[in-house]
């Protein structure tokens, strides 16, 4: 291949070079190859000789996978390098830590080499002086994610990798540097290379290695280590003293890493003898291996260190990094990686959402904060693949045979640490205690049923011209129609077991309520598997569709218990805008009903409040930390949690009053805060609703009165929760109670058939990356969505007809009699928020 643009340039080269004494060009090699991640790429040049060098007069020429011809050239940059000196070249592309460390870069392709190429050092146009890999098309990616270091200085047209060390991924400790002047064994000064010698001969003892800090102590020596095989990982194994060997100090490891990319031959508990040289990646100590033999099976038995949950007060983990360690009955903290990285997190207790439990901000706050960093352990499998059809720790694992949060675990495996925790890689499967999953609810019985269901973006496809339906085509959730069916039926079966008698749904498809609308198909679905009509639901009088968002709310409902008390209403929330950005959420929708058996009437509001997720009108409209600490848009939560409040003290409903839905908002945070108990003076901090909604003439004002609605699981289900996020659990769905239901109130049950699922059962996941591991494709209840229905009871008297009084329940205004109560602080401008909200009236769908 030619490069008419580089010919000339290398022509002009040439000329020069005799401008320069044969003899000062004849002593320069490459004496460092760094091939890391991403753009980590560098060359450094040694000049062995004893006269300064121009380096302008060399050129470094790229052989893409070991072709026979270049693919492309680079002229070194022109310096005279002294007698003696290094030279590095980096790639522009490489990280701070790699480009401090060398005197020039560039984005030159002939120093973006990879793992399968060969790249030489040559005369410009002349021959060629050094190389660096194997001339062989098609060369595979034997040098890939390692750096080399010269040990023989001796140039070599043809490339010998006895001339060098291999350190690991990332290692540029040894960068600027001449070969030997870190005490490396480069063969022209320096101590020598230790040889691997013969199993059974004295070797560097592995505590020796590790020393007692927490670096390893004899990072970039090269040493021999003899040891027992006690794991494996596909980059390597790992490496621990026999029990004779151990030197009896506690804060020394007995264990290492090996990298290498054999190791497969070896036998678990055979003695191995490895010559190599040592560093440490990313914190997890290894030795690169250069030398292996196998010396075969010993009757030594690698120690076994037990860590209890949780820690111990003087555990120094580092200590054990390298080596077999156990832990029995450790409760599973966190599956979210169990599929796609092959690791669970373990500690001794689950751990909680900061601002479920706690104020934001307050003293309790920061203590939840610090435990969930405390006392945590992952358990991985030996790959370094995503998403991978099986983990080896647990390959039973599956639709029917899963890992739950809160299960206990015991496992046993060498201890290494990588990505900033550590981790333990057992051999054996580990031992999975369960309670196993619930069945049913766990709320005991009234004679009515509420639920709140977030059925993660259920769309149900677009129908096409031909009567086909299209999954491909819709915005959010399946994108195909075996993922749909999937995510039905399981929503279906949920549904089905909770035998609500009237349901709040969240985030099904906003396309109306016809005969092909997402929430008739899970209607029409829902009764098809009770066997009778049992189910319908309310719709918008004119069919519209409630509000513009995706996603909408909806409400079904038992008929042979309930009746729909007059329209339903919708409640339009505030919308934030920020120039040309706006942020908005999905419209309330509230109906009252009769129950039939009692005669008594409630009213149930259903709610999407906006969700934590990024949108730039909501931060950058100046959030505190006090808002930061409960994620994106929370004043905009805020001032859907007085919208809310206001109109429903407004609507002339029944005395019952339930408040249900995902309102993206923790039990403590401040939306729940003001439709229950929040007193401005007591709080901590004041509250305050959004700016640039249209309420208060655009301003954010401090909230002055809560609404007295009751938290009803803080008095039914108070260690209940319905969300994991980022291994912490906590409650984003809600039922809230006016005082008057809160009298009838029986139970209320979080029912835990999502959030203490693997992430990797979902649907939406499934057809994506594990469509040949036909475990994970099983029908229940259980990963239907990723929020947990919640269900509360409730046991209403029989209304008496003698009694003279009037049953009606009409006229409630709202939480309680105090609702209205302004508890200090400033104005909140109440009456222009009412003079904004939007109400359309509907009615409910016949059957």
């Amino acid at each position: 291949m030619k490069y008419p643009e580089n010919s000339r340039r290398r022509a002009l080269m040439a000329a020069m070079i005799t401008a320069f004494p044969l003899s000062a060009q004849a002593g320069l090699i490459i004496s460092e190859y760094v091939e890391g991640s991403s753009n980590n790429k560098a060359l450094e040049f040694y000049n062995t000789g004893s006269d300064a060098v121009e380096l302008s007069a060399y050129e470094i020429a790229r052989f893409k996978d070991g072709a026979e011809t270049p693919n492309a050239f680079m002229t070194l940059p022109s310096f005279s390098l002294a007698a003696g000196a290094v030279y590095v070249h980096a790639n522009s592309g490489a990280n701070d830590g790699l480009k401090a460390l060398a005197n020039s870069t560039s984005t030159d392709d002939a120093i973006g080499f990879n793992g399968g190429d060969s790249v030489v050092l040559r005369l410009v146009g002349g021959d060629i002086v050094d190389r660096v890999g194997t001339l062989k098309e098609g060369s595979s990616s034997y040098l890939k994610d390692v750096t080399l270091s010269r040990t023989d200085t001796t140039p070599n047209p043809d490339f010998n990798q006895d001339q060098w060390r291999t350190l690991a991924k990332d290692t540029f400790s040894g960068l600027g540097k001449a070969p030997g002047a870190d005490g490396g064994d480069s063969g022209d000064g320096g101590d020598p290379a230790p040889t691997l010698g013969a199993c059974g001969e004295a070797a560097t003892l592995i505590s020796a290695v590790q020393g007692s800090a927490d670096a390893v102590a004899m990072k970039d020596q090269t040493v021999t280590v003899e040891g027992i095989v006690t794991g494996f990982r596909n980059n390597g194994f790992f490496v621990q003293e026999e029990p004779s060997d151990e030197d009896g100090n506690p804060q020394t490891s007995e264990g290492i890493f090996a990298f290498s990319n054999g190791g497969g031959a070896l036998t678990l508990g055979n003695l191995v003898r490895i010559k190599g040289a040592v560093s440490d990646y990313h914190g997890n100590s290894q030795i690169s291996v250069s030398e292996l033999a196998d010396c075969g099976a010993t009757d030594a038995v690698a120690s076994v260190t037990p860590i209890t949950l949780p820690f111990a007060a003087d555990l120094n983990l580092e200590a054990l990094e390298g080596m077999v360690v156990s832990v029995s009955n450790a409760v599973v903290a966190n599956t979210y990686g169990l599929g796609r990285y092959g690791e669970i997190t373990i500690s001794d207790k689950l751990k909680w959402t900061p601002t479920d439990v706690a104020i934001p901000g307050s003293a309790e706050y920061n203590a939840v904060i610090t435990e969930n960093k405390a006392n945590l352990l992952y358990i991985e499998d030996n790959s370094s693949s995503q998403n991978t059809a099986s983990v080896s720790f647990y390959p039973e694992f599956g639709y029917d045979n899963p890992i739950l949060l809160g299960d206990l675990v015991s496992a046993t495996g060498p201890l290494n640490f990588s990505y900033d925790v550590y981790r333990i890689n057992p051999m054996a499967p580990i031992s999975v205690t369960s309670p196993g999953r619930t069945a049913t609810p766990e709320a005991a019985l009234g004679n009515l049923a509420v639920a709140s269901f977030n059925v993660l973006n259920y769309f149900n496809g677009v129908k096409k011209d031909d009567g086909s339906i299209d999954y491909s085509a819709n915005p959010r959730g399946a994108t195909t129609e075996e993922e749909f069916l999937l995510q039905q039926a399981r929503i279906v079966k949920a549904l089905k077991t909770l035998d609500a008698d009237v349901v709040g749904l969240m985030e099904l498809e906003n396309d109306g309520f016809g005969d092909d609308s997402a929430i008739n198909t899970l209607v029409t679905a829902l009764n098809n598997e009770i066997g009778e009509d049992a189910y319908t639901y309310v719709s918008t009088k004119d069919g519209g569709k409630p509000g513009t968002d995706q996603i909408t709310v909806a409400l079904i409902y038992r008929a042979a218990n309930v009746t729909p008390k007059g329209d339903a209403i919708v409640i339009d929330m505030p919308e934030q805008t920020l120039g040309s950005e706006t942020a908005a959420m999905r419209p309330s929708l509230v109906q009252a009903f009769t129950h039939k058996a009692s005669g008594q009437s409630f009213a149930v509001s259903i709610n999407h409040f906006k969700s934590k997720r990024s949108s730039s009108a909501c931060d950058n409209s100046g959030p505190t930390d006090i808002d930061q600490m409960q994620g994106n848009c929370n004043p905009l939560r805020v001032s859907a949690a007085v919208t809310l409040g206001e109109a429903l003290a407004t609507l002339g409903l029944p005395e019952r009053i339930l408040i249900l839905g995902d309102l993206n908002a923790y039990s403590k945070e401040d939306p729940i805060s003001v439709l229950t108990d929040y007193n401005p003076a007591t709080h901590g901090y004041t509250i305050k609703t959004a700016a640039n909604t249209g309420m208060d003439a655009g301003a954010a004002v401090e909230v002055s009165k809560n609404y007295g609605y009751a938290l009803v699981a803080e008095t039914h289900d108070a260690e209940g929760f319905s969300y994991t996020y980022d291994g912490a659990q906590g409650s984003l769905d809600h039922i809230l109670a006016s005082s008057a239901a809160m009298e009838d109130i029986v139970d209320l049950d979080h029912w835990n058939v999502n959030s203490i699922e693997a992430y990797a059962l979902q649907a939406d996941g499934l057809f994506k990356y594990y469509k040949d591991s036909t475990g994970y494709f099983g029908v229940g209840p259980y990963r239907s969505s990723d929020h947990d229905p919640v269900v509360v009871t409730l046991n209403l008297e029989a209304v008496d007809d003698n009694d003279g009084n009037d049953d009606s329940d009409e006229g409630n205004s709202g939480g309680d009699t105090n609702k209205g109560k302004d508890d200090g602080g400033g104005s909140l401008g109440l009456l222009s928020i009412l003079a904004l909200l939007t109400m359309r009236f509907a009615r409910r769908r016949p059957m």
